[in-house]
């Protein structure tokens, strides 16, 4: 049951967990309905990485069955023993929650409000199948007076309990006699965060609500109908604080490798097919601050966990200097010691048997670590005290970490992030691994200073192109391409006002006659007739950015510029006077160190020249298919600090008495992030933890020529649907969008790459990416994100 809390307005309590290997299921035969052809659920779910053919809900009908399920990725719904529908969406987010409501109106005339699926507040309109025409008013044995599952196909009368669930269910709703809409179970809060409200629908007879909160009757109905269920395969410890409003870090099944299968809601790992270490991390990293978590190896003869940081390489190893400390036990004490990175071992931490508790501690801000066995810390230690540490990781101090863990053949370990009693204290001033810990976010809602918005042309002279996200703003700076035809990318902005670019060409800017983005508007923009930005029928992106209008002066460097500002969002747009002076320093205005620039001159026909903190002063990239370049008279190899940049004297960048234009991008937790990673070639590709549910991601290797600088947004049409993106439009090209081309799956935390193309994946290849948020992941006093 739920109580007023300050994230979300309504905090649900705990969940209910359930394990395919445990066959679990709720079981309850229904009576007579209210209504045979108006009724309908909601519910919350996680999944588990085995989720894929399995059952939230079916209902028995002697051979056949009715159900909610998914297969391939994608959810099907099943009605008189027919599919009725299946998505086009895929459903591949493990870290996070998402909320379905299934609505029925048989009875209705129009066929797409017959049955009507909703997922995280919006309907999905999208199907790959769709049969809902043929339905009729008694079509459904959902509802009727048969054997119903929760977390099984129940098939073939009650004896029969198969596909079972895999994952989490919070808040389960059956509802009959009334058509359901999300608004009687959920709302969007202020920052656009789809969560729950509390619901108080009227049941009808057969309906039901289970929450979980009665640890050893996990089927209690709290609907006022005493329609309890009968329990199967499930124990007091399925109960979980793993909820939709404090979502609990879980291991990953898409961050580790292949050969490493996780169970028990993603809280239990094994290695059971080679003969080596096969590694893995959790889904949250930690930037800052105390966090406990518990590890207990069950089966094998040797284990390893710890902590690794934030890095995409695709290496687990713990030979390798981003993984942070990691214990060993080996048989005899063989190989048993505590490690930071590459180092020598610490033999000295007690060496423990199968089914032992460790305790694992760590102060992410001094990279202090401490470990013990079953209560008793190593060395005497006292995490609550900061003493006698069992090491400290000074090389990783400022960076962020996730649990990892590694497994040899016949291994198997035991995880606990807090989503249920630990079995230690936790040592006062620490946390438990959930999303309510993480430090407050300073943006919530990533529309409020970066959107993308979709329009048509009407090729008419004043056409008003108004922003469609939670939040509103004027944006300082445009970019639009055509999605339907071959046109150049344009970018505008106030500071330089009636002019504009072209990122996929090194031309001068040119003027507009106040012709092209004709104003920058509180709630988006109004451009003028142009085949580039508003040709009658063409569909059309403007991706746009909030600083602060025209601008100011700023003397921070040795040449003055003007800048527009937003410290909030780590955006500021610059411009200048070349002087041809090596070392000559701009100030860019944003009280923080710049981890991206795009420069242009904007006088003279030259390449747009990039900046990557990843890359360092050293390196730059151009808009082409050239991989990053080395040179000196760029960036006069001098890292920019929080309040200026320092130019070389490269005429492309600093020329005397020519016009420049530099957009500056400092990273804002939870908002922006901008990297690297190293692509595997492989469909399944490296997962990037960015700390938000991603909008925007722009890609590009710098290691390799020949490759493309990909854009996605999940505003556009998408692959496949839900998390998967595909839609690419390339920064260096005229072309149209690209369908289903260079896939990416958009997840609560960061992304997945889920294509072999070289340029988003090449096996071995760097590939930098900036990327902007929808909502951060969490934070204290912030909704988890739900899942996509």
């Amino acid at each position: 049951m739920g109580a007023a809390g300050q994230a979300s307005g309504y905090e649900i309590d705990q969940s209910i967990r359930f394990n395919d290997g445990d066959s679990p299921y709720l079981n309850r035969t229904f009576g007579t309905p209210t209504s045979n052809s108006q009724f309908g659920y909601s519910f919350w779910i996680k999944l588990g990485e085995g989720y894929d053919g399995k059952y939230i809900i079916s209902a028995n009908g002697g051979g056949n069955n009715d159900n909610f399920t998914f297969s391939s990725n994608k959810l099907r719904i099943q009605e008189g023993g027919v599919l009725r529908l299946q998505s086009n969406q895929l459903f591949r987010d493990f870290s996070s929650w998402y909320h379905f409501v299934v609505a029925y109106d048989l009875g209705n005339a129009t066929a797409s409000q017959k049955l009507r699926v909703y997922l995280n507040g919006s309907e999905i309109t999208s199907w790959a199948t769709d049969t809902r025409s043929s339905l009729s008013s008694t079509s459904s044995r959902l509802n009727a007076a048969v054997s119903h599952d929760v977390g099984a196909n129940v098939f073939n009368g009650i004896s029969s309990h198969i596909n079972n669930w895999d994952g989490y269910i919070a808040e389960f709703h059956f509802v009959d006699g009334a058509v359901l809409t999300p608004t009687d179970f959920g709302e969007y809060n202020d920052a656009g965060v789809w969560i729950p409200i509390e619901a108080s629908p009227t049941y009808g007879n057969n309906g039901f609500y289970i929450t979980g909160e009665t640890a050893s009757d996990l089927g209690e109905d709290f609907s006022g109908n005493s329609n309890d269920f009968t329990s199967s395969g499930l124990t007091t410890t399925d109960q979980m604080l793993d909820t939709p409003t404090d979502n609990y870090c879980v291991l990953s099944p898409i961050d580790k490798s292949s050969a490493i299968t996780t169970s028990d809601g993603n809280l239990v790992v094994s290695n059971a097919s080679t003969n080596s270490w096969n590694h893995g991390r959790g889904t949250l990293f930690a930037p800052s601050g105390k966090w406990y978590y518990e590890w207990i190896p069950t089966a094998g003869s040797y284990a390893e966990a710890g902590w690794m940081l934030n890095v995409s390489d695709n290496d687990y190893v713990e030979e390798e200097s981003d993984v942070a400390t990691t214990y060993y036990r080996g048989v005899g004490a063989a190989g048993r010691g505590f490690y930071i990175g590459s180092g020598s071992a610490d033999t000295g931490p007690a060496n423990f048997s199968l089914n032992d508790v460790v305790m694992m501690a760590i102060d992410v801000d001094t990279m202090k670590m401490w470990v013990g066995v079953n209560g008793t810390w190593y060395n005497s230690g006292d995490p609550a005290a900061g003493s006698n540490a069992t090491g400290t990781w000074t090389a990783a101090i400022g960076e962020s970490v996730a649990p990892w863990y590694g497994c040899f053949n016949g291994t198997t370990e035991s995880f606990n992030f807090g989503q249920r009693p630990f079995a230690h204290t936790i040592p006062t001033g620490f946390n438990s691994w959930n999303t309510a810990n993480l430090p407050t976010p300073s943006i919530t809602d990533g529309s409020a200073h970066f959107q993308p918005t979709l329009y048509t042309g009407d090729g008419s002279s004043s056409h008003e192109i108004n922003q469609t996200g939670n939040s509103t703003f004027e944006p300082s700076m445009v970019w639009i391409k055509s999605r339907s035809a071959a046109t150049l990318h344009v970018i505008q902005d106030q500071v330089r006002g009636d002019f504009v670019l072209y990122p996929n060409l090194t031309n001068a800017e040119g003027a507009t006659g106040g012709g092209w983005v004709k104003s920058f508007d509180s709630d988006g923009f109004t451009t003028d007739v142009n085949v580039e930005i508003n040709d009658s029928g063409e569909t059309f992106v403007g991706w746009q950015w909030k600083a602060a209008g025209s601008g100011s002066s700023n003397t921070d460097g040795s040449i003055t510029s003007t800048v527009s500002t937003n410290t909030t969002a780590g955006f500021s747009i610059v411009t200048y006077v070349g002087n041809s002076t090596s070392g000559a320093t701009v100030g860019h205005g944003l009280g923080a160190v710049p981890k991206m620039m795009i420069l242009k001159d904007r006088d003279v026909g030259e390449n747009w020249v990039i900046y990557n903190e990843v890359l360092g002063p050293t390196k730059f990239m151009y808009f082409t298919t050239d991989a990053a370049f080395t040179a000196s008279n760029r960036w006069n190899d001098t890292a920019p600090t929080s309040s200026v940049f320092t130019l070389g004297n490269e005429t492309q960048v600093n020329a005397t008495g020519r016009d420049y234009v530099v957009y500056c991008f400092a990273e804002i937790p939870g908002y922006s992030s901008f990297g690297s990673y190293t692509g595997n070639g492989s469909n399944d590709g490296p997962f990037v933890y960015t700390g938000f549910k991603p909008k925007w991601i722009m890609y590009k290797s710098s290691s390799n020529s020949g490759t493309r600088w990909g854009i996605l947004d999940t505003d556009r049409s998408v692959s496949g649907g839900g998390n998967s993106v595909g839609n690419q439009l390339f920064a260096e090209l005229t072309s149209a969008e690209a369908t289903a081309d260079h896939e990416i799956d958009f997840l609560s935390n960061g992304f997945k790459v889920r294509d072999t193309s070289t340029s988003v994946n090449g096996n071995g290849y760097t590939i930098t990416y900036r990327a902007f948020a929808e909502h951060p992941f969490g934070g204290d006093g912030a909704a988890p994100t739900t899942a996509r």
